[in-house]
């Protein structure tokens, strides 16, 4: 019945035209393309022209994608008022439900040309331990959810370029006791050729108990055909408390357009950690079917998965993951 239930949720409306995912302007492209040195070779203007055109493309259907799905990215470098707010029914194979829900919000101050904003947050309250759990897209569905605390903080976007932008962002963590951070994040997006893009993401926070987190993040993407999209995401974190240890995690994505209110996506990847030597911490697979259900701003999402963890022997974890989510903003979906 669940089965049947999730084919007829896929599967476009009859009648209904196949719309265009993201627009594009080969006009504005054209132009930014003219504007760049080049070379006066014959047949060099058409070729330069189709590789901004192209590289141009992927980053568009990126950030299209990561408005769609709600994602960090979108989160941490709009510049204007962003809301998301999220609620999540977690059902276990073995019948146990957990639930978990968490918000965002980022009002810009139009005063000072959108470069800073005030940001609140939900932000889990997870350990070394559970690192991993914070490279995967996966819901930890363990019997006890961690709790969540709030941070305050204001964000400032000292620089932002077309290929790269870098921000600081000083916060309080509203827990007992107190904590303030600040967190700094470097951002470059590299096309590399005609068809692939990458992206690298470093990011730096510390904490009042004299405590740095790092954490790299290495994409490569590319669209493949007119209704896919593959990413390849590489992420790196260490932390002071265990400064011996580094904890990994490499995933492969494969988004398929269903039309322009219907995606789904379809994951699999592994995490690791380099101490006391290394090896594998988790495999998780899962299929994310995210719908837009209202007016650009509502979203249903229903996420089978099934993870492997070594402290549970790599014994199979199956759990289904319903999320309603909530997207607000004039520019979380450009």
């Amino acid at each position: 019945m669940l089965a049947s239930l999730f084919v007829l949720l896929i599967l476009p409306e009859n009648g209904q035209a196949q719309e265009s995912i993201v627009p594009t302007d080969t006009e504005e492209v054209e132009a930014e393309a003219q504007a760049e040195p080049e070379l006066t070779l014959p047949g060099t203007k058409r070729v330069n022209v189709t590789h901004g055109y192209l590289s141009t493309s992927v980053e568009k259907l990126s950030r299209w994608i990561d408005g769609f799905f709600g994602e960090d990215r979108v989160y941490e470098e709009s510049s204007g008022t962003y809301v998301q707010a999220r609620v999540s029914s977690i059902y276990g194979e073995t019948g146990e439900i957990d639930f978990d829900s968490s918000f965002r919000a980022k009002v810009d101050l139009p005063q000072l040309q959108e470069r800073v904003n005030i940001v609140l947050e939900s932000e889990d309250d997870s350990g070394n331990d559970d690192n991993f759990e914070r490279i995967t897209s996966g819901s930890d569905f363990k019997d006890d959810l961690n709790d969540s605390d709030v941070t305050a903080s204001v964000q400032f976007m000292i620089k932002e370029k077309e290929r790269w932008n870098f921000s600081i962002r000083p916060g309080l963590r509203i827990s007992s006791p107190i904590e303030s951070y600040v967190k700094f994040r470097f951002r470059r997006n590299q096309p590399l050729g005609p068809v692939w893009n990458s992206r690298g993401t470093v990011e730096f926070k510390y904490n009042s108990d004299y405590n740095w987190e790092d954490r790299l993040t290495v994409e490569f993407e590319r669209d493949i055909g007119d209704k896919n999209f593959f990413r390849s995401i590489s992420t790196a974190i260490w932390d002071e408390d265990d400064s011996d240890n580094c904890f990994l995690g490499q995933a492969f994505q494969v988004t398929h357009f269903i039309d322009r209110h219907k995606l789904i996506s379809f994951e699999i990847g592994t995490t690791g950690e380099t101490e006391p030597h290394l090896r594998n911490l988790s495999y998780f697979s899962n299929i994310r079917y995210r719908k837009d259900i209202h007016r650009g701003w509502l979203f249903l999402e229903i996420k089978p998965q099934i993870v492997y963890t070594r402290e549970n022997d790599y014994e199979a974890e199956e759990a289904l993951v319903l999320t309603l989510e909530m997207l607000f903003g004039g520019r979380y979906l450009e």
